[in-house]
């Protein structure tokens, strides 16, 4: 089709993987279906989509479940670095400003 089109053919595909219950492959043909608009009313349409982002590393399979929907995201390496940051860091101190024509004025002076 792209090249009836004149277009030129892609490079790269990127493959998502497959959403798992049990660790079985989610299938009409088995039986084994989520109801997604039942959990959309049941949990509200962000929670369900933060959940779907959340859980799917892409590329890779992931196995779904209620309970992973309603519990709590785990903090990562990245969450807990920023936090040991934080409480590292003097926090009572004003921080540098951060472009050139700001670091002449003294934080009384500023009305931002």
């Amino acid at each position: 089709m792209l090249k009836a089109a004149g277009l030129p053919l892609y490079q790269h595909l990127n493959v998502h993987g497959y959403w798992t219950l049990g660790g079985q492959k989610i299938s009409k043909s088995v039986g084994n279906l989520v109801e997604a608009l039942a959990l959309k009313e049941k949990y509200g349409n962000d929670a369900f989509r933060y959940f779907v982002l959340r859980e799917m590393v892409f590329g890779l399979d992931a196995d779904f479940s209620e309970e992973a929907l309603v519990r709590p995201p785990q903090r990562g390496p990245r969450e807990r670095s920023r936090q040991s940051r934080l409480a590292r860091d003097d926090l009572d101190r004003e921080p540098e400003p951060r472009c050139s024509a700001q670091r002449g004025v003294s934080s009384a002076a500023r009305t931002d």
